[in-house]
């Protein structure tokens, strides 16, 4: 009987330490959060930064604190694709702009999503860059480069600019470009119905 009453003692002061060490623990943690904290932004504008090819790229400020855990936005990307689908869009993104500015190659990549996540469109990237209908009886491909196919490498502004566009829209809603200096008049006026989003170089960018 002495035995079990202290057996229970025991239990008793056991509950209480534990409680205690709790309540510490938990006004630790309280003072840590309340602590300063460090703000990075990444900014959109940089155009030419080869090395982040390989880093995760933040598209929103995040919080950094030396005693906690990095609480961050990190930007998920828009759809899903293969590892071969993303080589095909890279090379596309290289047809279509690699002679123009690394912000011209952002907004062509973006339009290809976009494109993606349309329900006027296939759901998929290889469907979305090969989709050719018909129109009075002849293949019309959605992009002409497509048409002899891609053979072009990207370089490494070309992935940096597909990496940023698989996690965010940088052309507003637009599905289609065309580069106004090599266009003939007949199709210009086509695309001129149009609304224009961005013009970047000679390349305009509509939804």
């Amino acid at each position: 009987m002495r035995l079990a009453k202290e057996l229970i003692l025991i239990l008793f002061l056991l509950i209480i330490i534990i409680l205690l060490t709790k309540i510490i623990c938990d006004g630790k943690e309280a003072e840590i959060i309340q602590e300063t904290y460090i703000e990075i932004t990444v900014d959109d504008s940089i155009q030419k930064q080869y090395e982040l090819e390989h880093r995760e790229i933040l598209d929103k400020t995040y919080r950094i604190s030396q005693q906690t855990p990095i609480l961050a936005t990190i930007a998920t990307e828009r759809i899903e694709y293969t590892k071969e689908e993303l080589n095909t869009l890279e090379m596309l993104v290289q047809h279509e702009a690699g002679a123009e500015s690394y912000k011209c190659k952002l907004l062509v990549a973006s339009v290809i999503i976009n494109r993606v996540t349309d329900d006027r469109y296939p759901d998929n990237l290889n469907d979305v860059i090969y989709e050719a209908p018909i129109y009075n009886g002849k293949k019309v491909y959605q992009f002409s480069p497509t048409i002899e196919g891609l053979y072009k490498e990207p370089d490494n502004e070309t992935k940096l600019a597909v990496k940023k566009a698989l996690s965010k829209d940088y052309a507003e809603k637009a599905w289609m470009f065309n580069n106004k200096s090599i266009t003939d008049s007949e199709k210009q006026q086509w695309f001129d119905q149009f609304e224009i989003v961005a013009e970047v170089d000679d390349v305009q960018f509509r939804k």
